[in-house]
């Protein structure tokens, strides 16, 4: 029945062009779709100056976390050195609107910062935990018995 002809469909007699479905190789695998977490860009934190080190911007993402901690509950910051761009990750979105409206307009470092709502992947954190993988059994390998001597 769906022969490529073009069908007519309701009221407004919208035309469209019928078809069969083909098989596309790779379906849409929703556990591959990036999670995206609501997030606060400050913009405008500073000029980028290729004599600072990299520290230096390091002590500064600290500096804005800890100060984001007294607002928000448990945020995630990320610092790019060379745009002067700040990212906080918030736990939910009325946290980030919260401290976006805070922050927006407000001075850092005597520059009038930018702050605006976003939503982005939260980056994986290096040094998180990692567990060992494998199985977990009791059973000696042949040859490394332990021997007790007295």
């Amino acid at each position: 029945e769906l022969d490529g002809r073009v069908r007519v469909l309701g009221k407004r007699n919208w035309r469209i062009k019928c078809e069969a479905a083909t098989w596309q190789k790779e379906g849409y695998d929703v556990k591959e779709k990036p999670k995206l977490a609501p997030c606060v860009e400050i913009s405008n934190l500073w000029e980028y100056d290729p004599k600072l080190p990299m520290s230096w911007f390091f002590q500064m993402q600290e500096v804005i976390r800890q100060h984001a901690a007294e607002h928000i509950q448990s945020p995630f910051v990320k610092v790019e050195p060379s745009t002067g761009v700040a990212t906080i990750w918030c736990r939910g979105a009325q946290d980030a609107m919260k401290f976006a409206q805070m922050m927006h307009k407000s001075y850092f470092m005597g520059r009038k910062i930018v702050a605006a709502l976003c939503r982005k992947e939260k980056p994986v954190s290096e040094n998180a935990l990692k567990l060992p993988t494998g199985d977990l059994t009791m059973h000696v390998p042949a040859g490394m018995e332990a021997k007790w001597t007295p």
